[in-house]
């Protein structure tokens, strides 16, 4: 086992979220859902209109160290995900909506998980409970919608939280 959940936990929720059926729009690209920055050229250059991004950078994380039979470690931080929908000719009524439906997914897999996370052995739980994991939950989402040249485009930023006990 690592010395954190973190680096577990970030790519875990990644997984986990790339997993996921997202709700299809005919004018959408799809959805891409990677690790990493969100304004990655490398991926948002590839014709992403819509992008789901678990943010390589844990926020917070704070320890606690305690002796109960052996030496242990609780830990809590919070990972980053931003939700963009940026497809053309959009109105701005029509991004709210979007976004709504995008990060509705994102805490429906997140509240999925916590549910799942005592039969650790379930996927797509598994990684995180073997890495210490023994609770998620979700923040609402601090959104915006703005104009761009060719109609609205949005983001949402959403913090996920754990807890381990390493």
């Amino acid at each position: 086992m690592n010395g954190s959940a973190t680096f577990t936990g970030l790519t875990a929720l990644a997984d986990m979220l790339a997993g996921l059926d997202w709700p299809t729009l005919a004018e959408s690209s799809g959805v891409g859902v990677w690790i990493g920055d969100p304004d990655d050229g490398d991926h948002a250059g590839a014709g992403m209109t819509e992008s789901v991004v678990v943010v390589s950078q844990p926020e917070s994380p704070e320890q606690d160290w305690a002796t109960i039979g052996t030496f242990a470690r609780k830990e809590q931080f919070a990972a980053v995900v931003v939700v963009t929908s940026l497809i053309p000719g959009r109105t701005c009524r029509e991004v709210i909506c979007r976004i709504q439906e995008l990060t509705q997914a994102v805490e429906g897999a997140v509240r999925d998980a916590a549910r799942l996370l005592p039969q650790s052995s379930i996927s797509p739980v598994a990684d995180l409970a073997e890495a210490g994991v023994v609770g998620i939950g979700i923040s609402s989402p601090a959104w915006s919608v703005q104009p761009t040249q060719e109609g609205y485009g949005g983001r949402a930023v959403i913090r996920v939280g754990f807890q381990a006990r390493i």
